[in-house]
């Protein structure tokens, strides 16, 4: 009976709750550990969902899900083994069960005590002005309807200008989209479609950033044009290139920096200009540039590591060696992409080499370690710096 009855008591001790409050009463069982998660959520819609997730290598995976009543958002996990590397991962999302915001960190608990984890979710998404050109003077009202369910529409006064401009936002972050553009107009005292047409969008956008397809008349309708123009831009600095959330701030450099990820693979110098297009509070992007230790273990720490990829290009490059068998010239000849000064590397072991006898003549950094690798292949993600 006692042997039922303590075992009846650590059962009611093993458990695992979330709430938007951290001050409940903390019970761990005897040498285990705890964790309080202090999640804030960076920009983007409210989601509906927080859903968490810790493991531990021979652990069994804990998870569990809250309701998002604000940007402040706590978990607490109680009786997990200390001594051991967990990491949390948790996401947001929204009533489509698209992810809204992202974010990965870990911890090693001690035991008999809580540990206190503060994380902060970036948010994923992308956002864009339609620019209608306004050929009628009865245009009521334009639409811009992303993949048959986010919906976007704004009216048009009489007196406007010769532009309409309907502003789409938090649009959740992918490789590709179906835009559909409506017009709504009168015709003899009726509402009435006037114009109608759709276009696929590959992410990320070339031609200057802007795409533009036409929207044809209805054939209901008898007055007006047979066609109009529609220019997709990306707005607010978010282009389609897959910018991952708010960008971060760094002491050392008085800079900031941001991820970017996507769904199919790029080449250095399409990041490059991926980057090259970006821009946050009025300074210009570009491919990071890493010029000592402190900054490398940031950019590492607060970006790559929450990426979800396996390496991320930076802004290094070589000039193409003469001869690929001086393996005493592989790790000369590299460049910034601002043309700083190249006195710092952080090479993992046995690099550069130029395997299997090519010219690898991009810079990447290994997520796992922050390690430094040259590489000619392509990869599916980058880090940016503003400056």
């Amino acid at each position: 009976m006692k042997k039922l009855i303590f075992a009846a008591i650590f059962a009611a001790f093993v458990f695992i709750f979330c709430s938007d409050d951290k001050n409940n009463p903390v019970r761990l069982a005897s040498g285990q550990s705890g964790a309080d998660i202090d999640i804030t959520l960076g920009e983007g819609p409210l989601p509906s969902k927080l859903m968490v997730e810790l493991s531990a290598g021979g652990q069994e995976p804990r998870f569990d899900t809250a309701e998002v009543k604000g940007r402040r958002i706590n978990c607490r996990f109680l009786n997990i083994a200390p001594h051991k590397e967990w990491k949390v991962t948790a996401h947001t999302v929204d009533m489509n069960d698209s992810t809204i915001h992202f974010g990965s960190t870990t911890f090693t608990p001690k035991p008999n005590q809580m540990s206190y984890i503060p994380m902060e979710l970036q948010s994923k998404y992308f956002s864009m002005h339609a620019l209608f050109s306004r050929t009628q003077g009865n245009m009521t009202r334009a639409e811009i309807l992303i993949d048959d369910k986010y919906l976007f529409t704004a009216p048009i006064s009489a007196n406007s200008s010769d532009t309409a401009v309907v502003d789409a936002e938090y649009i959740p972050l992918k490789s590709q989209y179906k835009i559909v553009g409506k017009v709504y107009g009168t015709d003899n005292g009726s509402d009435i479609l006037l114009f109608e047409g759709n276009t696929t969008v590959n992410l990320p956008w070339y031609d200057d950033h802007t795409v533009i397809f036409t929207l044809n008349k209805n054939p209901a309708y008898n007055g007006g044009p047979s066609s109009m123009s529609v220019w997709l831009q990306p707005a607010g600095g978010n282009t389609g290139a897959g910018r991952i959330g708010q960008p971060v701030y760094f002491n050392g450099t008085g800079h900031y920096y941001d991820v970017v990820t996507l769904d199919r693979d790029i080449t250095w110098d399409q990041a490059r200009d991926m980057a090259a297009a970006l821009s946050y509070k009025g300074m210009r992007g570009h491919l990071v540039t890493i010029r000592n230790a402190a900054e490398n273990d940031f950019v590492w720490q607060y970006l790559a590591k929450q990426s979800g990829v396996s390496a991320l290009f930076i802004g290094g490059y070589q000039d193409p060696e003469p001869n690929l068998s001086d393996t005493a010239t592989r790790d000369k000849n590299w460049h910034w992409v601002t043309g700083e000064p190249w006195n710092y590397t952080n090479w993992s072991p046995g690099e550069p080499n130029n395997f299997g006898g090519i010219d690898e003549i991009w810079l990447m950094m290994w997520v796992y370690s922050g390690k430094w690798n040259d590489q000619i292949t392509r990869l599916r993600g980058f880090i940016v710096e503003y400056d």
